[in-house]
């Protein structure tokens, strides 16, 4: 486990079988079991998808973000140091999507396609919350993505009382296939998947300099989302992005983005009704994988809901260039429900 002065704390636990990064600030995981009173501890899960983005009609540009919970690093130390220290923030990768240290084995995904769907994912963050987090600790969910599913869901399975808010930020949970960039993944997903882990697999031999290297001259020429200034992208992005250079990693979550598309269909009604009160939503304004036409019908639906469209030209994989902008966002939505709780 590391230790670092703004109080970050990072290391590797076994949930379902699986070697799992967690990054937490405020005190790791040991601490909140001698807690006796009630707390409040915000746990992000984070997101599973590549963006396809058109520049005209001859660019396309792939970018986003698989689940390694580092790539939400500078976002949740905003959101802990704009909540002045005062409640955890905790966050977990998904499984099997992250390189671990050698004294971890990691289960072969031929052997336990399982445990690496979508599905196996939802039971791999509900074991966390059950094994590692007190009964007495209340939950703010904020799920980016399919993390926003995994949220919806969550609550389903949690006693009530456990689950205070869930902010669904840019939620894929409904029709993933048929979005704009599902139509384009699916087909990728499916048929392409052994090629681009050969090239993978090959690339993954490139010493770990050469491979930095390799991400700077991706984020800066090849994806759009740093118009060429490597310095727009958190320094934990690189890091991150190291992982997808592993192809075992990058089979595990290319496996559960294909899950998804296979899971995620028409919009449960009846599992946003029956925790609407709990819910906020925040879409995308230029969102190719849940598009303002989802956004227009859970507002038909949900009319006195607590729904958002972004005004702020926000990209779906946030973290990549706005993690502190959108932080300061949910900081406000989280402090107003802790006074609405309290």
């Amino acid at each position: 486990m590391d230790l670092k002065k703004n109080h970050r704390h990072d290391g590797y636990i076994t949930i379902n079988e699986v070697p799992t990064h967690i990054i937490t600030y405020g005190g790791w995981l040991d601490t909140l079991q001698d807690v006796k009173e009630k707390k409040i501890v915000i746990l992000v899960i984070p997101e599973i998808r590549i963006n396809v983005t058109f520049e005209n009609a001859r660019k396309m540009y792939f970018s986003g973000n698989p689940g390694m919970i580092e790539y939400y690093q500078l976002f949740m130390e905003t959101i802990f140091e704009r909540l002045d220290r005062k409640h955890s923030v905790i966050g977990i990768s998904h499984a099997g999507h992250v390189r671990v240290p050698d004294n971890y084995r990691i289960p072969k995904l031929s052997e336990n396609e399982h445990l690496y769907s979508v599905s196996g994912q939802l039971k791999h963050k509900l074991l966390f919350i059950e094994d590692y987090l007190p009964d007495n600790i209340s939950l703010i969910l904020i799920g980016h993505s399919i993390g926003s599913y995994i949220s919806l869901h969550l609550m389903n399975l949690l006693p009530k009382q456990r689950v205070l808010k869930a902010i669904l930020l840019f939620p894929t949970i409904e029709r993933l296939a048929e979005s704009p960039n599902g139509r384009w993944a699916w087909p990728t997903l499916t048929y392409f998947r052994p090629i681009i882990l050969i090239l993978v697999y090959f690339l993954s031999y490139l010493s770990t300099p050469m491979q930095y290297n390799l991400l700077e001259f991706y984020f800066r020429h090849v994806s759009n989302v740093t118009q060429g200034n490597r310095w727009s992208i958190p320094a934990c992005t690189f890091a991150a992005s190291l992982n997808v250079l592993d192809v075992h990693c990058t089979n595990k979550w290319m496996y559960m983005a294909k899950t998804e598309m296979e899971s995620v269909n028409e919009l449960n009604v009846e599992l946003i009704k029956s925790n609407l009160s709990k819910l906020i939503f925040y879409y995308g304004s230029t969102d190719r994988w849940c598009p303002v036409s989802y956004y227009e019908k859970v507002k038909e639906l949900f009319p006195l809901a607590d729904i958002k469209l972004c005004d702020k030209n926000i990209d779906h994989a946030f973290v990549l260039q706005s993690s502190a902008e959108v932080a300061k966002m949910v900081v406000k939505w989280i402090e107003m429900s802790i006074i609405r709780i309290y």
